[in-house]
């Protein structure tokens, strides 16, 4: 059984399960691909803050040169797992120019 440190409530309903990388919906689990998960694992770690795109790169593709265009795969994808209306986001949030943000729930 996983331990509360291993799990990180979203959003109501919604957990990152860091043990098994992926996210529960209620009673449905959602295996995450290794670049979407430590990209939601770190935004998920610092709520309510912006994280440069440069900073994201690197916990997506460490070592690794890449462009901010990289990012734009993986956001979409978590955003269709994540979001009740991914076009419209509520919690992982682009600041154009700057970086995302997932915003924690209060």
């Amino acid at each position: 059984m996983n331990s509360s440190r291993d799990r990180i409530l979203l959003r109501p309903g919604v957990v990152l399960d860091l043990a098994l990388q992926g996210v529960w919906k209620g009673r449905h689990f959602i295996p995450l691909p290794p670049i979407p998960f430590r990209l939601l694992a770190y935004l998920t770690r610092h709520p309510n803050q912006v994280i440069p795109e440069v900073q994201l790169l690197a916990v997506g593709w460490p070592g690794e040169g890449r462009d901010v265009s990289d990012l734009y795969h993986p956001m979409h994808y978590l955003r269709q797992v994540l979001e009740p209306n991914p076009h419209h986001p509520r919690w992982l949030l682009t600041r154009r120019n700057a970086g995302y943000c997932w915003r924690g729930h209060k």
